[in-house]
């Protein structure tokens, strides 16, 4: 199965990744990008770097992982899905001869503290979660997570399956899936890009009036200005801090502390190249038909302006 077909497939059900989504651990994406995914309002995550990277290691990581562990590894090529849930997934690795996966993972070596000892279950609860998931599909009891952080730090965790979240995992599956894609409901908004993109489609013109608010819609327009007001603050605080600490740097390239260290240095030098003054220069009397052959329209987007009333609005319970 290649990727056209897998990403194909995964639109019937709900995969690994994406139950974390749903269940509010995932730190990459809410419920709306699932369910935007799902109903087609939004394309498949793009295959960026950090995924292509993942990929390529996945094969050395599994040889690893079964001369380490002196088994033997089979490959999936396909998708398993739940006999009565809408749950999908494809586990990176099977071990033969035992009712156990593997799921391989790369990582920045800046957040390995963030994982417990190796041979424990102390991994992210977005791994924990991705982990249960393929455990309800194929009914195993053990799973095994191989990590490699940076070049060097290999580990191994082990999870043992926990049917409380997995009964919670699979009750959720189901009312996502036949409330929000089958039963065509909208999701509560959220703070994912994709739902913004959704209301965008959803509602591209202004083409009627003005609304007079209620108390609830005041009250949402009441918190957003608090929270501008504080954002404003922080960020001038953050700027002053900023400089503070620039100052202090001086001509260093930075400052090591115990909290962390903060570096302020030169990016190489780039030149850009004014193409179109050139083209202008070379042709001052392009003919008008050529100017707009070569022209195209922008449409208009709609902007969401917040204006304040002259009524302040302070910070606290609204």
């Amino acid at each position: 199965m290649n990727r056209d077909e897998w990403l194909k497939a995964r639109m019937v059900g709900i995969g690994g990744s994406e139950m974390a989504a749903i269940l509010g651990v995932s730190p990459w994406e809410g419920p709306a990008d699932v369910w935007a995914r799902k109903k087609g309002i939004t394309k498949e995550k793009e295959d960026n770097l950090r995924f292509q990277i993942g990929r390529k290691f996945e094969g050395p990581i599994a040889e690893i992982y079964a001369e380490r562990e002196g088994v033997k590894l089979l490959k999936v090529d396909g998708l398993y899905t739940h006999p009565d849930a809408p749950l999908v997934g494809t586990p990176d690795r099977l071990i033969a001869g035992q009712k156990k996966g593997l799921e391989i993972k790369t990582a920045d070596p800046a957040i390995a503290h963030t994982w417990g000892e190796p041979g424990t279950d102390q991994i992210p609860l977005y791994y924990t979660t991705q982990v249960a998931t393929y455990m309800a599909l194929l009914g195993y009891d053990d799973w095994d997570v191989a990590v490699l952080f940076g070049t060097s730090d290999f580990r191994v965790y082990r999870l043992h399956r926990d049917m409380e979240l997995e009964n919670m995992i699979l009750e959720r599956a189901r009312e996502f899936w036949s409330t929000y894609v089958v039963g065509d409901k909208e999701p509560p908004p959220d703070s994912s890009r994709s739902y913004g993109e959704y209301l965008v489609k959803k509602y591209p013109k202004n083409v009627m009036p003005m609304l007079v608010a209620d108390s609830q819609q005041a009250s949402h327009i009441a918190e957003l200005i608090v929270v501008r007001n504080t954002k404003k603050e922080l960020e001038e605080t953050e700027s002053l801090i900023e400089n503070i600490i620039k100052a202090e740097i001086g001509e260093n390239d930075g400052i090591l502390s115990d909290f962390g260290k903060v570096t302020w240095k030169a990016t190489k030098d780039t030149e850009k190249i004014d193409w179109e003054g050139i083209a202008r220069e070379l042709t001052p009397m392009v003919p008008p038909p050529l100017i707009e052959k070569h022209t195209t329209v922008k449409p208009g987007v709609r902007r969401f302006l917040v204006s304040p009333s002259k009524i302040p609005v302070k910070g606290g319970s609204l």
